[in-house]
């Protein structure tokens, strides 16, 4: 199990933080995995989806697996971290069929963008290792 990270922790702070004192609606906690690959002739390949169009929020764009995190993935969490890697896994498997082990997950960053639509994420990004087809 990693350890968690006192900067994963201060990113979130931060999050809460900056919306509270912009008087912005709170973001919704989320997490998404970047699962990177060799690719056959050695060069890196990078897995995205791409949304239904009919969706209300990012319809028809590519994105990595992700998505916000559930009751569940808080269940028995020690931590934000904890539950951020269990969401970013679970996603993962929902949505592109990927197995992938939460511990091995690499945290590299945390995004919340400003208030500029009704719904928005804070969100968590990992990168792991896509297993081979």
């Amino acid at each position: 199990m990693p350890v968690p990270s006192p900067a994963f922790d201060r990113a979130a702070a931060l999050a809460t933080a900056s919306s509270k004192a912009a008087g912005d609606p709170p973001a919704i906690p989320a997490a998404t995995v970047v699962p990177v690959r060799l690719g056959p002739a050695g060069t890196l390949e990078v897995l995205m989806l791409r949304r239904n169009s009919s969706l209300t929020f990012a319809g028809g764009m590519w994105v990595f697996p992700g998505g916000r995190l559930d009751d569940a993935d808080h269940a028995g969490a020690d931590d934000l971290e904890t539950a951020a890697r269990r969401a970013a896994t679970r996603e993962a498997g929902e949505e592109a069929g990927l197995a992938l082990d939460p511990d091995e997950l690499v945290w590299f960053a945390h995004w919340t963008p400003p208030q500029v639509t009704i719904k928005r994420f804070a969100t968590f990004f990992f990168v792991a290792h896509a297993p081979v087809d």
